[in-house]
């Protein structure tokens, strides 16, 4: 829609047909994120994943996780949402930065909603909890450093991961950094007695 609006207005001040063609042509060699950033939506899709178990005989789903992970593209684009949602000062903006920045150093981060059938079995975060999460990071498993469980699914949570629904728990699962490769491909699994999946970036 800018594009098309900045040509009119080129023809409607009688601008030369030079301009006019090296701005088309900046939009044909240049990528459009230069000239706007990646849609919260896009980015959230390509670091999210998601997978259903069927262990049962009613055709009723076992369980049901969404995944996404806290990459460094993801969290700089839930920032820009956040900020413009907020209408944040450049002040509050530059803590807000910081202190998500602040959550991931030295862990890897996971959004996760998680069903489960039975929900009273369904609590990632408890003690005796019949699930297992692990992560495969360069060849070697590794458990959760921690699971932070969030208590209530506002309308912020929502807007951040829509496919969040009242059906399912919501955590923020930790796990710790102990490789110096940057980037590795990560191997997300959850066991337990009434099914496996596993999710991978």
């Amino acid at each position: 829609m800018r594009l098309f609006e900045l040509i009119k207005k080129i023809l409607k001040n009688g601008s030369s047909v030079v301009l006019l063609f090296c701005i088309l042509f900046s939009f044909i060699i240049f990528p459009s994120d230069l000239y706007a950033k990646k849609s919260y939506k896009r980015v959230l899709k390509s670091w999210t994943r998601q997978k259903e178990v069927y262990g049962r005989d009613d055709f009723y789903a076992s369980m049901k996780w969404f995944v996404t992970y806290q990459s460094n593209e993801f969290v700089n684009s839930k920032i820009d949402k956040v900020t413009g949602m907020y209408k944040y000062s450049d002040q509050k903006a530059g803590q807000f930065l910081q202190a998500e920045k602040e959550k991931y150093d030295g862990y890897y981060g996971f959004y996760i909603s998680f069903y489960a059938y039975d929900y009273r079995y369904s609590d990632l975060s408890a003690k005796d909890s019949v699930w297992e999460l692990q992560l495969e990071v360069d060849g070697k498993q590794m458990s959760p450093a921690k699971i932070k469980k969030i208590s209530s699914l506002t309308p912020f949570y929502r807007s951040l991961y829509p496919y969040s629904n009242v059906w399912s728990r919501h955590y923020i699962v930790y796990f710790p950094k102990k490789t110096k490769i940057s980037n590795p491909p990560l191997t997300l699994s959850i066991n337990g007695p009434f099914g496996h999946s596993s999710l991978k970036w």
